[in-house]
């Protein structure tokens, strides 16, 4: 999860043994590596899993016991368990950087009309004893019922201001209520995910965005992307499973029960 660091060091003795240290020499040892004949050396190794801010590596050469230093700031950063998913499906973020045992707020930000920027909390957490979010304090989240589009996951230290992004799709999605009955039968179709005034059309045997099935009524989705429609089930329909869809002209977007 830590960034790949590029180590050079020169000047050290000829083929001699040199460990990397994270924050000194009581810190983690991050590799050992040998100089080449000019007395200096290459080597990638990966920032362990730290808090916010400045740290030291350290390169100590273990015969001579010569020593040099560098500065890296570590920086937020944050991981979806999903990068994409229905309103109402379940997330997790992940994170590392930010201060230790920090609560961090999780924001699901999206940009509004007029240029104005649309945000609200999702969760908030704690960070574990090295600033970050992971295996027991990893934070989990529902995702909000939002018209179809991208969003910015956005996660804010309290105390050490960190912030890292990460970014979410919104997948549309619909339900059928009841999910079975004879012919003729009356049912309600909702669905959520879809653009905001977006005109939709409820489709009989309809397993794809291309399908050609019978429509059975159409709608359009409310302000937040969301729809309610009550339709009847064909007259002729045989015994059996029917796939019935929810297909919008705005990119194609398209959802049946269960996609």
């Amino acid at each position: 999860m830590g960034a790949t660091l590029t180590v050079r060091g020169t000047l050290f003795g000829p083929a001699e043994p040199v460990v990397l240290m994270w924050d000194g020499l009581k810190g983690r040892r991050l590799t050992t590596t040998t100089t080449t004949s000019d007395g200096s050396f290459i080597v990638r190794v990966r920032a362990p899993e730290s808090v916010f801010g400045p740290h030291t590596v350290l390169a100590v050469d273990q015969r001579s016991g010569g020593r040099a230093r560098a500065t890296f700031t570590v920086h937020a950063q944050a991981w979806l368990l999903r990068r994409s998913g229905p309103p109402g499906s379940v997330n997790a973020v992940s994170a590392t950087g930010f201060g230790a045992h920090e609560t961090v707020a999780l924001y699901w930000t999206t940009s509004a009309p007029r240029g104005r920027a649309g945000r609200f909390l999702l969760a908030r957490g704690t960070t574990n004893a090295r600033g970050s979010l992971a295996g027991v304090t990893i934070l989990s989240f529902t995702v909000p019922v939002r018209p179809a589009g991208g969003a910015a996951i956005v996660a804010l230290g309290a105390r050490s201001g960190a912030m890292a992004l990460t970014t979410f799709t919104l997948v549309p999605t619909m339900h059928i209520n009841p999910l079975r009955g004879p012919a003729s039968a009356l049912v309600t179709i909702g669905g959520a995910g879809f653009r905001a005034g977006a005109s939709l059309a409820i489709a009989w045997n309809c397993a794809s965005r291309a399908c050609a099935g019978p429509v059975l009524g159409k709608g359009r989705a409310g302000k937040a992307g969301t729809f309610s429609l009550a339709v009847l089930i064909p007259a002729a329909a045989r015994a059996g499973v029917h796939t019935v869809g929810a297909v919008s002209g705005w990119l194609g977007r398209w959802a049946s029960p269960g996609s």
